[in-house]
């Protein structure tokens, strides 16, 4: 948010000043009328992606607009910025010119050369000024939560959530949501401590859904709200019921022929998962910066980092 502000004052600041001294406002010269009609479409062009980024996170994410997840296109928003930004500059300097007009014929280079430094300069302050809040923060650092939605499920809507636990290694806390009418549940995952996220989503014959990606499993049933935690013990999977919180530290025994499953030092029995459950799993989606159905991106498998 800081960056975004201070390089939005940084963008105003020139233009406004040249706009509203009489004296600089009335001067026609090439680049007098630039400095003082290009920051503005610069300035639309920078905030515009950031107002699109608002509206995805706040109401697409907050008030479950699906539809924004879907017609979100990062290429678009940024041709239409960039298009919307020149068309600003383009109404200035006719309003400039109708008022005040150039004694000579203009030329469009000053243009060109004060659209690319405020360009560059924009770009490499909003950078600079996140890093620098990233770097101060490090200690305890937490990103907002990033929502990806899935379609509802018998009244329930279930919405898996990241943020980012590193300034800028890929480090994720996750969690999935349950919202139904005004009831909401939040279960915490186990966090991803290296890697890019992804998990692939599987429909089960039962029909609750597998959530993989390189280090856990997960059989979520969106309905019940119910999680188990799934692993593979000498060639056969397993589940046990998974806590809200996650767990730190986990380990497998048997006991009496019962396969029993620890976690932060609490044991519990596990259950065996019948075989033909999983075999019959089909390709629902995949989570990576969103939720995407299998008719949208097709599987890519994933390659278990640590098999347990």
């Amino acid at each position: 948010m800081l960056d975004n502000i201070l390089t939005a004052l940084w963008l105003a600041l020139a233009p406004a000043v040249l706009w509203a001294v009489p004296r600089t406002r009335r001067m026609t010269g090439d680049w007098m009328t630039a400095l003082r009609n290009v920051p503005p479409g610069c300035l639309v062009t920078f905030l515009l992606p950031v107002l699109a980024y608002f509206c995805l996170d706040f109401l697409g994410n907050e008030k479950e607009l699906f539809v924004l997840r879907r017609v979100w296109r990062p290429f678009w928003i940024g041709v239409f910025s960039i298009l919307a930004g020149l068309g600003l500059i383009a109404f200035l300097n006719r309003v400039s010119h109708s008022r005040h007009p150039p004694e000579r014929k203009t030329s469009f280079l000053p243009y060109v050369a004060v659209y690319v430094f405020y360009a560059v300069t924009a770009i490499v302050l909003s950078t600079l000024i996140s890093f620098a809040v990233m770097m101060r923060n490090s200690s305890g650092f937490r990103g907002n939560w990033r929502t990806s939605l899935l379609p509802p499920e018998n009244g329930v809507r279930v919405a898996f959530q990241q943020a980012a636990i590193h300034p800028f290694l890929a480090e994720y806390d996750y969690r999935l949501r349950f919202r139904s009418g005004s009831s909401e549940e939040y279960h915490a995952l186990q966090t991803n401590t290296g890697g890019r996220t992804h998990f692939n989503l599987y429909r089960l014959k039962d029909g609750r859904l597998l959530f993989s990606d390189r280090d856990h499993d997960y059989l979520v049933d969106v309905p019940s709200r119910k999680i188990e935690y799934l692993f593979l013990h000498d060639g056969t999977f397993y589940t046990v019921p998974y806590r809200h919180h996650g767990f730190c530290s986990r380990g497998r025994s048997e006991s009496d022929g019962a396969v029993e499953f620890t976690f932060d030092g609490k044991t519990v029995k596990a259950s065996p998962v019948d075989p033909a459950l999983l075999e019959g799993k089909t390709y629902y989606g995949c989570l990576t910066d969103d939720f995407y159905p299998a008719s949208e991106k097709a599987e890519t498998p994933v390659e278990k980092r640590n098999p347990f």
